[in-house]
C-alpha cells in the first residue's frame, strides 16, 4: 500500500534518476518494485529493517542494530559472544570484516571469517 507523499529521487549508479515512492511494508506486503527502487528511499529503508528485526525477533533470534559503524558492532559482537560459544562465524562479503576481525581477536580466537562463494565462482 503507498502513501499519498510525493515520490522520492535518489540518483543511482548510472546517474539516473531512481523515482521511489514511499511504500508502507507489513509482513504481506507483495512488492511492485525492484530491491534497489525500493531501497533508494530512505523511509522504506527503515521500515524494511524494522520489519525484518520484527519477524527475526519473533523467530527467537537476537537482533542488535548497528547505530554508526556496522562492520564494527559486527566484529565487536562476535568477538564478545566467543567465549560462550564452540565457535562464532561472521558471514558478509566485506573486507572490512576480516581487517576488523584480524586486528581485533586474538590469535586463539574461535571467531571465523569463512570465505563466501558467488554462486559464479561455484563450479
Amino acid at each position: 500500500m503507498m502513501t499519498k507523499r510525493a515520490p522520492k529521487i535518489v540518483n543511482d549508479f548510472d546517474g539516473q534518476p531512481i523515482f521511489s515512492p514511499d511504500v508502507m511494508l507489513h509482513e504481506e506486503t507483495v512488492l511492485q518494485y525492484t530491491k534497489e527502487k525500493l531501497l533508494a528511499n530512505e523511509c522504506n529503508k527503515k521500515r524494511f529493517i524494522e520489519l525484518l528485526k520484527k519477524a527475526l525477533q519473533k523467530a527467537n533470534i537476537c537482533v542488535q542494530q548497528a547505530v554508526e559503524d556496522a562492520e564494527l558492532t559486527i566484529v565487536n559482537t562476535a568477538i564478545s559472544v566467543a567465549p560462550r560459544c564452540d565457535y562464532v562465524r561472521v558471514v558478509g562479503e566485506d573486507i572490512h570484516l576480516l581487517v576488523l576481525l584480524t586486528a581485533l581477536a586474538s590469535t586463539h580466537s574461535n571467531v571465523f571469517f569463512p570465505k563466501v562463494w558467488k554462486r559464479e565462482n561455484v563450479r
